[in-house]
């Protein structure tokens, strides 16, 4: 019974946790990142500022929360299909499901994402260990490709996971800035089909 009672505070503390994390982003709707305040975020949860503290720190722990979302579901989603003989279809099925992840957000979320001044991605020179999550599954990927010989080894697999991320984080944002007026997933498909040529053995 007591682990009943247990189980029933996690749930409905990670749905305080996720109604406040809503709440955040949909501010983005009206209010620049830069603008939202914690006092505006608990407002729009109905939520006391000790309620918010609980869970975060500062705002930018709310927004940030969107990485965690985005590697679980390459690891949970993505990952298990990942079962392509060749190394240049199982990235390019990666590709494709990171496009349609980004077609299915919000367009206030893919900003937050690809946001060059607070973004997670765009810090770092990707020299750290990735084990974990989106970049960690294409580490992995990729370097099953070298392994296999079926990516050439001139180049490490962290050289090659930046060059591609680098590379599809522009696509991603040219597609945001051009209003979503193409389809993501059928030009995703085309430039990382180029990409791969580079590494061709």
């Amino acid at each position: 019974m007591s682990d009943q009672r247990v189980t029933s505070r996690q749930i409905q503390a990670e749905q305080t946790r996720q109604n406040i994390f809503n709440a955040a982003v949909g501010l983005l709707k009206f209010m620049s990142l830069e603008s939202v305040r914690i006092k505006d975020i608990t407002e729009a949860a109905g939520v006391a500022s000790g309620t918010f503290y609980r869970y975060y720190n500062t705002k930018w722990d709310v927004f940030t929360e969107i990485y965690s979302y985005i590697d679980d579901y390459f690891e949970q989603e993505v990952a298990p299909h990942l079962m392509q003989p060749h190394v240049n279809d199982r990235i390019l099925f990666f590709f494709d499901q990171y496009a349609l992840y980004h077609q299915n957000l919000d367009i206030e979320l893919v900003q937050l994402i690809y946001n060059a001044k607070h973004s997670i991605l765009n810090q770092g020179d990707f020299t750290v260990e990735y084990n974990y999550g989106l970049l960690g599954l294409l580490k992995k990927t990729i370097q099953q490709g070298i392994d296999d010989c079926q990516l050439t080894n001139r180049d490490s697999a962290i050289d090659i996971l930046r060059l591609l991320m680098i590379a599809v984080r522009g696509l991603v944002f040219n597609w945001c800035t051009k209003e979503r007026k193409y389809d993501l997933r059928l030009e995703m498909a085309s430039f990382v089909t180029h990409l791969l040529r580079i590494y061709a053995p």
